[in-house]
């Protein structure tokens, strides 16, 4: 059964301020929390701009993709 996203949301915010507290300076991250199923719910954090993680997130598809 799915998570409610709240819950997804409070597990990626607590889990997220601990890799960003070890992360260097200049250096992203994003982290996905999510359900496995179609139907499932998903949250993510990350520290940088939402525009600087979708570009980030597409390039990463586009390699992931590439190596099938």
């Amino acid at each position: 059964m799915p998570k409610p996203v709240e819950e997804l949301e409070e597990i990626a915010r607590d889990v997220g301020r601990e890799i960003g507290e070890a992360m260097p300076p200049g250096v992203g991250f994003a982290l996905l929390v999510f359900d496995f199923g179609s139907d499932g719910t998903i949250s993510y954090i990350s520290n940088a701009r939402r525009e600087d993680m979708i570009a980030a997130l597409k390039a990463l598809i586009v390699n992931m993709e590439a190596e099938s």
